[in-house]
């Protein structure tokens, strides 16, 4: 990673919200973009911390952090990697439906609850349960399904923040089980709890125009040349 990368904001909970508001309100942008564009940048991600052949599992959850998960699993469906969703509760909105209908034309299996027998050989998990609108605790079916994932040992890598992570102050400390992945996606600018994350950080979500990013004093590195998604230094904060 260049030492020329200049630093990067991490935002509270609320900052996140407004700069997705101002992103569908005054800079235009519709959800759908957002959501592919960021289910994209994770799959990138994914593919460049886990190499082919792999089984990616697709943790799927009910908000915006879901719609992302399954936009994720098509794309790495076409990127050669076989997919299971995994998507406990399925909200009966036009935009979730359509995303779950895309998964199922490409024979991507969904199913809402995690399969008996993980793929443990050359498997992966793709955490997009919750994002960063998330307040603890992990209520079921969610919380089992988590531990599942932890007591298998199988590698992770979150979207926009680990499932179970309070957005602002990171991992709970009262003893609960709690994801610890090998890599992360933060979508658009990371957040504040992941700012001690060690693993591999990468940055996605390349649509923050010049306008949001000085209206609300961000501060990300520039993305090179057409890449989607840039990887983070270590405590890149600011």
């Amino acid at each position: 990673i260049p030492s020329t990368m200049s630093a990067v904001s991490y935002v509270c909970q609320k900052t996140a919200a407004r700069v997705d508001e101002l992103l569908m309100g005054s800079f235009g942008f519709l959800l759908p973009q957002l959501v592919e564009q960021a289910g994209l940048a994770a799959a990138l991600a994914a593919s460049r911390v886990f190499p082919r052949p792999s089984h990616a599992i697709v943790l799927a959850g009910p908000g915006n952090n879901g719609a992302d998960g399954l936009v994720a699993a098509r794309h790495l469906k076409l990127f050669g990697y076989e997919c299971t969703v995994v998507y406990p509760r399925q909200p009966s909105n036009p935009l979730m439906e359509s995303l779950k209908k895309q998964c199922e034309v490409f024979s991507i299996d969904i199913l809402p609850d995690l399969p008996q027998l993980l793929p443990t050989s050359s498997a992966f998990v793709v955490d997009a349960f919750f994002g960063f609108s998330f307040k603890p605790p992990v209520r079921p079916p969610f919380d089992s399904i988590l531990k599942q994932i932890v007591d298998s040992k199988l590698p992770v890598i979150s979207v926009d923040i680990p499932s179970g992570w309070d957005v602002e102050s990171g991992p709970p400390t009262d003893g609960t089980t709690v994801l610890q992945p090998q890599a992360l996606i933060s979508l658009s600018v990371p957040k504040s709890g992941v700012r001690s994350f060690t693993g591999r950080h990468f940055l996605g979500g390349r649509f923050l125009t010049p306008g949001l990013l000085s209206d609300l004093s961000i501060s990300i590195p520039p993305y090179p040349g057409e890449e989607l998604i840039q990887e983070l230094p270590r405590n890149a904060s600011l």
